[in-house]
């Protein structure tokens, strides 16, 4: 029976189990009671895993998947220049105008199999980076649930593997 690498290469820090334990707990209560925002509550916890020896510095380089992080790098920019240049913009007033008369079911179809388009020729963190603002933003001119929008994107950027294509 063969062991996949990622499960062969893991080190057990049995030993640390409580301290992860505890910053696990810690995070999550600081999440819940919102005395700091998820993002500030997550590095907290993932400094104090360090500092603490429940992961260390060797196998958090090693675990990043960096070329997803290179291509999120990538695409952050060219979702901003979309936003500063209005080409969002223009898109959302375009998008607005075609969909505003047949519903939100329909606009998040639209929504759903242009997400489910791009996923196939790009990743789908980079095809959510670029459609969230664009979803959002149809979501607030169209007076819908921007969570439903948004669920409808995360949804949709994954059905890259429900395709021989991708």
């Amino acid at each position: 029976l063969a062991v996949p690498d990622e499960i062969s290469q893991r080190t057990w820090h049995a030993n640390q189990a409580p301290w992860a334990v505890m910053i696990t707990l810690g995070m999550l209560f600081l999440m819940v009671s919102q005395i700091t925002s998820n993002l500030v509550a997550v590095m907290l916890a993932a400094f104090a895993m360090v500092a603490t020896r429940c992961v260390r510095m060797e196998e958090v380089y090693h675990s990043m998947n960096w070329q997803s992080l290179v291509l999120i790098a990538g695409m952050l920019p060219l979702a901003k220049a979309l936003e500063v240049t209005g080409g969002s913009t223009q898109l959302i007033q375009v998008l607005t105008e075609v969909f505003s008369d047949l519903g939100p079911y329909a606009v998040m179809s639209g929504l759903f199999l242009l997400t489910s388009l791009l996923s196939q020729f790009i990743s789908n963190t980079a095809t959510t980076v670029l459609i969230s603002p664009i979803a959002l933003g149809l979501a607030l001119d169209l007076n819908y649930e921007p969570a439903a929008f948004m669920m409808t994107v995360a949804i949709a950027a994954s059905t890259a593997f429900a395709t021989p294509i991708a």
